[in-house]
């Protein structure tokens, strides 16, 4: 009966690591999945792979991929030189992280599931934000900092918490220390993917259109101001041509005279063709 119950549970946890859970979106360069179960990176990956319960990832020098959650879509970015896996429950879905860089937009919508980071030192749990994460194995030391929304890292070692909201960071590290602090510019990676949110596209036009409305209502006056000029010449000028008609230009009588006169005829020395004078004899 004990085996049964066993075998039973034996299954049942392989059949959930099993799960697809969600898939790559985006990959380039070196990109490698260990799968359930596996002691190697064996799986190289493209675009559409499916990503099991248990599966690991490694994105490789000059590489990046993009994964999305099949359930809550939520997606997470992957940067060069990054190690992780991922590990669901019934009720959390975690990213172990063994090294490197991520970028998360995570859903609140149709989320079920609490969202975690998990690094050797930290912990940060999600709500419903976009955040980036950055894990230094050989220091020890994280970095996680806050774009939209906040969530909370907790320091495995001290049990330290801090919350982190937009524009903030928090530094953590194996000592035990959980520092919070303002983000400062160049601190959220940079997107691998190149790509912009949809939201983050509609406030991008909305900044961009605010100068250029700006800028439109400034010129509009000053461009009625130069209409206004320029009808002020023109006015100005026809006004002077009918006060002072210009005069038709006269031509000189004498080249007139001399363009009509017939031209001259040839100097005559009086004698025929074929004659010649020679000592008065002809």
């Amino acid at each position: 009966m004990k085996k049964n119950i066993l075998l039973t549970l034996f299954i049942m946890t392989n059949l959930t690591f099993a799960e697809t859970i969600g898939r790559v979106m985006k990959s380039n360069g070196t990109v490698l999945i260990k799968p359930m179960g596996s002691n190697s990176y064996t799986v190289q990956v493209k675009p559409g792979q499916a990503v099991s319960n248990g599966d690991a990832i490694r994105v490789g020098e000059s590489s990046f991929a993009v994964v999305i959650f099949l359930d809550d879509k939520s997606v997470v970015k992957i940067r060069e030189n990054t190690d992780f896996q991922f590990v669901e429950t019934s009720n959390t879905r975690s990213l172990i992280i063994d090294q490197g860089t991520t970028l998360h937009n995570v859903n609140k919508e149709n989320r079920k599931k609490t969202y975690r980071v998990e690094t050797p030192v930290s912990v940060a749990s999600v709500k419903g934000t976009e955040f980036s994460s950055f894990h230094d194995a050989v220091s020890g030391v994280d970095k996680f900092v806050g774009k939209s929304g906040n969530f909370e890292v907790l320091n495995s070692i001290s049990g330290a918490i801090v919350n982190v909201g937009p524009g903030q960071k928090a530094v953590s590290n194996a000592l035990g220390q959980l520092i919070p602090a303002p983000a400062e510019p160049g601190d959220f990676p940079d997107d691998p993917d190149g790509e912009s949110t949809p939201d983050e596209t509609k406030e991008q036009q909305e900044i961009n259109e605010e100068p250029r409305n700006q800028r439109q209502q400034q010129q509009r006056p000053q461009q009625q101001q130069q209409q206004q000029q320029r009808q002020q010449q023109r006015t100005q000028r026809s006004q002077a041509n009918s006060q002072n008609p210009r005069p038709e230009p006269t031509r000189d009588p004498v080249e007139k005279t001399e363009a009509q006169s017939p031209p001259k005829e040839p100097f005559n020395m009086g004698l025929a063709v074929g004659s010649a004078t020679i000592n008065d004899t002809i």
